[in-house]
């Protein structure tokens, strides 16, 4: 049967284009027989407008704040484990950030200055993983891909299948390196039922056991 996890998921605590709130979203995906969540909600230079007058501190707070509202929801129902959608300003490419800890992100108070390169080196020295969210989707800009670890082959919210099948093709192409595929439904309102994110044999319970199964591939895809 196996252990399904989402790997991109976004809630109204925090991530100012969703609808969902925390307490739903654990409702519908454990009907959808989810035993995890990643929560990855959004982080970018735009979020000091919507949040206006927070400092880097303040920001990081609040956005991590809404990962201990899910976990509070989901009780011992579900697992709830940190995860990020981040945007820099040199262009409008998202990546999920897998690995970094509030006190992690406090620690590089520049990182949405930074261009992709420089964070990718910031987040590898921690540990992390960064993965480029939806390739192909449009406004998206090309880049190095020595620069991330893999890309999101799945993105359940597009509307163009197409997207879909040029990022598989990239990561079965990519010449580079191996890059870690990944899946996710790229969850925001109530009306998106949860379509993405792996299988495992055992449940990942924590951070550590998902990165050392994105890590080692031991896990299929649901690209439903």
């Amino acid at each position: 049967m196996g252990y399904k996890t989402e790997l991109h998921c976004h809630s109204k605590e925090f991530s100012w284009c969703a609808s969902h709130a925390a307490q739903d979203i654990v409702a519908q995906y454990r009907s959808c027989g989810y035993t995890t969540i990643v929560l990855t909600n959004h982080l970018s230079p735009s979020y000091f407008d919507i949040y206006k007058g927070l400092s880097w501190e303040q920001l990081i707070r609040k956005h991590f704040a809404a990962v201990e509202t899910m976990r509070e929801c989901a009780g011992d129902s579900m697992n709830v484990i940190a995860g990020t959608e981040i945007r820099f300003r040199e262009n409008g490419n998202d990546y999920l950030v897998f690995g970094m800890d509030e006190e992690a992100f406090l620690a590089v108070p520049d990182a949405l200055e930074m261009s992709i390169s420089e964070f990718y080196g910031e987040a590898a020295s921690k540990g992390a993983l960064v993965i480029q969210a939806h390739p192909f989707r449009p406004g998206m800009t090309v880049i190095d891909y020595k620069d991330v670890d893999g890309v999101e082959v799945y993105n359940g919210s597009h509307t163009n299948p197409l997207y879909n099948k040029q990022a598989l093709s990239l990561a079965e192409n990519c010449t580079d390196k191996v890059l870690i595929r990944t899946s996710g439904s790229d969850h925001h309102h109530a009306s998106q039922m949860p379509s993405g994110g792996i299988i495992t044999d055992q449940p990942i319970t924590c951070t550590a056991e998902l990165l050392r199964n994105l890590r080692c591939g031991d896990y299929t895809l649901i690209c439903d």
